[in-house]
């Protein structure tokens, strides 16, 4: 799971250069048209060499549980919460670093690099907590990431000069992927059968993605409204990334009442 998902940070890195020197040569609409030919091919290049490692769900199998079956059990639904609220601040620095680092008046050389420096960070971020997850448990491994990621988005007030921005890029890149890298198999271990990971991932995700895709443009309005002072959206990152990770401790201890294992 952690190799798969420390791609999109791989391309994390190359995007942000690639489309910032795309707009200087062929302008918006000729870079945003560039890069999407190219997630195109990347995409069909994909979807024809992937296969399914285990055989699709036989007929007359037992079917898979029901969404209010799932939600039933709290320790799932206090994990979907957890990472709800995760999803909803973690992606702030993301989308306004780069703003960020203009704002406080550094060089465009550091604007420029300070995303992809940020995304070569979380490609270790989302492998190694992977490999150690195997052996020491997933939710014992996510929650270290989780609040330090939440601290992290705190300590962006005093990340005011290059070396703070470069040093803030770095860390949180990589604590920040092991959230995003782990996530999944938060909710796969709960799974009672191989039939329920999809069902599980998949409701869960509706959820989180939701977040994710609420959670920036919050963020902009509070910019916005605080006449693009920063102590807004950070504040509310932080609380939000800070309240999901107390909500997955709670979730943890439920996991490993019901596994009888520190290990979960």
């Amino acid at each position: 799971m952690g190799l798969t998902v420390s791609g999109s940070s791989l391309g994390g890195i190359i995007f942000p250069i690639m489309l910032n020197r795309l707009f200087i040569s062929q302008g918006f609409a000729g870079g945003v048209r560039s890069s999407a030919y190219l997630v195109l091919g990347c995409l069909a290049v994909s979807n024809l060499i992937m296969r399914p490692r285990l055989p699709g769900r036989k007929k007359g199998g037992s079917p898979p549980p029901s969404p209010l079956s799932l939600f039933k059990e709290p320790k799932y639904s206090i994990a979907v919460a957890a990472a709800f609220f995760i999803a909803l601040g973690i992606f702030f620095p993301f989308f306004y670093i780069q703003v960020y680092a203009e704002y406080n008046g550094l060089s465009q050389t550091v604007s420029f690099y300070s995303l992809a420096i940020l995304n070569a960070a979380s490609v270790f971020g989302r492998t190694l907590p992977n490999a150690l997850a195997d052996k020491y448990g997933v939710f014992n491994l996510i929650l270290p990431c989780c609040f330090s990621a939440s601290v992290l988005i705190f300590a962006m007030f005093g990340a005011t000069n290059a070396g703070g921005v470069i040093a803030f890029s770095i860390i949180f890149g990589f604590f920040s992927g092991g959230y995003v890298s782990l996530l999944s198999p938060v909710f796969i271990t709960m799974s009672k059968s191989v039939s329920e990971i999809g069902v599980r991932v998949g409701y869960a995700f509706i959820i989180v993605g939701i977040a994710a895709l609420i959670g920036t443009p919050i963020c902009g309005a509070l910019l916005v409204r605080t006449n693009n002072g920063f102590y807004a959206p950070i504040i509310f990152s932080g609380v939000a990334t800070a309240l999901g990770s107390g909500l997955l401790v709670v979730a943890r201890q439920l996991q490993a009442r019901d596994k009888n294992t520190w290990k979960v």
